[in-house]
């Protein structure tokens, strides 16, 4: 499982404007499945790398590439990322994050 650094949490706060609760399992969610082969196998074909990456950069890559995408392909790929219980919450992520 991926470290969540402040910064991380920081950022989904201010995009989700949710409590930390709810954040930090989102991101623990989120995490996890970064060793999930479906998951890998997606961000492969997006042509995202993520191994030995902090995931605050791994997220603004997805945003960039998640805003061209259909909503089908879009809502297939947050399930991947965080779970259908997180659905909502990914999506407004990878919708809203806008770093560097």
């Amino acid at each position: 499982m991926m470290d969540i650094n402040q910064e991380v949490f920081n950022e989904f706060a201010k995009v989700t404007k949710e409590s930390g609760e709810q954040i930090g399992a989102a991101l623990k969610s989120i995490s996890e499945r970064l060793d999930y082969e479906p998951l890998k196998t997606a961000l492969g074909n997006l042509n995202i790398e993520y191994e030995n990456r902090e995931l605050l950069d791994i997220f603004e890559d997805l945003s960039k590439v998640y805003k061209t995408m259909s909503e089908d392909s879009r809502v297939e790929l947050a399930i991947k990322l965080g779970g259908k219980y997180n659905l909502a919450r990914t999506s407004t992520i990878l919708n809203s994050l806008n770093i560097k």
